[in-house]
């Protein structure tokens, strides 16, 4: 669990495989070097809990209802590891936004959920909260981002050399459709 870094390294250092360091610490090292954890899952706290944080609203901007972090979820370990998310702001909005159900605010550092009108939709949100604390971790290890087929285009439209944007294309293919070996 979290906490165990060093002695991954340790062991690491000692030639322990990633796979006997992973089942010993649950830590391993990523292809871009770093470190990574296994976190347990998230659960959301209790009905009761949830109501309670969202009738005791805390100041929030536009129309969005702001809560805590730690108001919507328990993970002890989470909060362990990364302090500061117990504080963390998630705003809750009552429109949706397209296709998108959350996100994560490196600016505000804070979470925004769409399409929520009562405390009981946001408790069925676990799974988006999840993956949006997932990219605030991502950015404060610097890890690589996630992204989307619009900041995709971005990305390529950015590009300089046609022949790299060319390279790039030819490794998604070949992950996506192996019958493209040839590419």
């Amino acid at each position: 669990g979290v906490g165990k870094a060093a002695d991954a390294e340790a062991m690491e250092k000692a030639g322990a495989s990633r796979e006997e360091i992973w089942r010993k610490t649950g830590w391993w090292r990523a292809k871009d070097g770093k470190w990574r954890v296994e976190m347990p899952d998230i659960r959301t706290k209790n009905s009761a809990a949830i109501k309670k944080a969202w009738k005791e609203l805390h100041p929030a901007q536009g129309e969005g209802h702001a809560m805590f972090l730690r108001d919507l979820i328990d993970a002890e370990e989470l909060f362990k590891a990364y302090p500061e998310m117990e504080d963390m702001k998630v705003f809750a909005y009552k429109n949706g936004k397209g296709d998108t159900y959350a996100s994560y605010n490196p600016e505000t550092d804070s979470i925004d959920v769409f399409g929520v009108k009562t405390a009981s939709d946001l408790m069925l949100r676990r799974s988006d909260l999840t993956h949006e604390i997932q990219h605030k971790i991502q950015v404060e290890e610097g890890f690589a981002k996630g992204g989307s087929p619009e900041s995709a285009a971005e990305f390529v439209k950015n590009m300089k050399s046609k022949e790299r944007i060319l390279r790039v294309a030819r490794c998604f293919l070949r992950k996506i459709w192996p019958s493209t070996r040839k590419l």
